[in-house]
């Protein structure tokens, strides 16, 4: 589990709460109860927590393709010299991209990269006997170019999302952008018809999500862009924003705690002057400079727009004390990315080792810290990075896959390391900290 947030000062911060391992079946209820304990833990407002929760599906027009394309990444998965066979006529038609090998199941559009990897050595498989099995017909490989074409701008969706300086802000639009491809070619294909009716179907209830629209919003570099709310208006999130400001007014003050001098009681003083300059004084509510707020706003955005490689919170930090509504606002909702790929990675990471076939001895609670100590020292070292090298690995010629794999070596590694943990922490007191 993750914790993003933004400071007083506009950066966004990470921080790595902990691993539990859930007993199966895993439901919504063990994971929120895995969820509140850790919050708990920490003393964390429940309140001030905001998350969500994706899934896919797949598409039944291409099945009969990549059973063979599947078939032909398993025969090399499982052949070191078929894959070395494969490599040189690859090399010899001057083919350098990855081979297709088997990706791992938790890689997010991981078929898609099996597809484009068949595609470019299609060369090698049609020139080489042992390998006739695993050709497409005519049709087939035309469907094959059509779901590649069709999913490249996904892929670019998927590849931009997963890095970990993104925003949340990015998904709306990046919806918003794959309609308008999938708008714009064959409209007869059933791969068309599907990834449109799929990709309909999450944006608009992304449009029906507060926290999405509020990050839109927020967001200088897309706020008041034409033509990607659909049925909504720029005027009905202003209505949300400026609902939103005044209750998180109402909310500070009844939970105020400042503590100060009382209040000298008011003298009753009904004379002309007072009346006078009590008329005369700023009488405006929190509600009325939340909309001038918003209308300044949208006119420093109409005059200079940031680039869209801005970060998003270094506007908000240069405008804080001249949008102080909007800016807190700001930080509530930019602090999460677009994805969980971090924690997905970290997941698929932990995954094999209770599921070995030659477990340890070493309970779960034990297999838990391990792999807590084994996170925090990579985030210390700065080694756990937004792209996992292994899912993505060109050099295949050192790649022995096996099927069943065997994890001891894993185990006795993550051991390995943390045993350097637990020295690192006793002569290191600032870890202690």
């Amino acid at each position: 589990m993750f914790l993003y947030f933004v400071d007083n000062k506009f950066r966004r911060t990470k921080l790595f709460l902990g691993i539990c391992h859930i007993e199966e079946p895993v439901d919504a209820s063990k994971i929120g109860k895995f969820v509140l304990g850790l919050l708990i833990e920490y003393d964390l407002d429940f309140s001030k927590v905001m998350g969500g929760i994706c899934e896919s599906r797949k598409l039944s027009s291409v099945k009969e393709v990549f059973i063979k394309i599947n078939q032909l990444a398993s025969h090399l998965s499982s052949s070191k010299n078929e894959r070395e066979l494969f490599q040189k006529r690859s090399k010899l038609h001057k083919i350098s991209r990855r081979i297709p090998l088997l990706f791992s199941d938790t890689l997010w559009g991981g078929c898609v990269l099996l597809a484009q990897a068949y595609s470019d050595h299609y060369e090698s498989i049609r020139t080489l006997s042992n390998f006739q099995s695993y050709l497409l017909s005519q049709s087939e490989k035309s469907t094959l170019d059509e779901f590649l074409e069709c999913t490249k701008p996904y892929m670019e969706a998927i590849q931009m999302s997963e890095k970990e300086e993104t925003y949340g802000s990015e998904v709306i639009v990046q919806y918003a952008g794959l309609l308008d491809f999938l708008s714009k070619i064959d409209q007869d294909s059933d791969i068309n018809r599907l990834l449109k009716e799929e990709t309909t179907l999450r944006y608009e209830e992304y449009l029906q999500n507060d926290m999405a629209l509020f990050a839109l919003y927020c967001d200088p570099r897309f706020v008041y862009l034409a033509d990607i709310l659909r049925n909504i208006t720029w005027s009905d999130i202003e209505e949300k924003v400026a609902t939103y400001c005044d209750a998180l007014r109402i909310v500070n003050a009844t939970t105020s705690s400042s503590e100060g001098p009382p209040e000298k009681k008011a003298k009753n003083d009904e004379s002309y002057f007072t009346k006078f300059v009590l008329s005369k004084r700023d009488t405006t509510t929190t509600a009325e400079s939340t909309q001038t707020e918003i209308v300044a706003y949208q006119s420093t955005i109409q005059s200079s727009r940031p680039p869209t490689s801005t970060d998003p919170l270094n506007f908000w930090m240069v405008n804080s004390e001249r949008l102080p509504n909007l800016s807190i606002l700001a930080r509530h909702i930019l602090s999460s990315p677009s994805s969980t790929a971090q924690t997905e990675r970290l997941f698929s990471k932990c995954g094999n080792l209770p599921k070995c076939t030659q477990k340890s001895r070493v309970p779960l609670t034990s297999f838990n810290d391990i792999m807590l100590n084994v996170t925090l020292a990579d985030l210390q070292r700065g080694t756990l990075s937004d792209c996992d090298s292994d899912d993505l690995d060109d050099d295949e010629d050192e790649i022995e896959v096996d099927p069943f794999p065997n994890n001891s070596d894993s185990f006795l590694n993550l051991l390995h390391d943390f045993v350097k943990i637990l020295l690192t922490f006793v002569w290191e007191s600032d870890l202690l900290e």
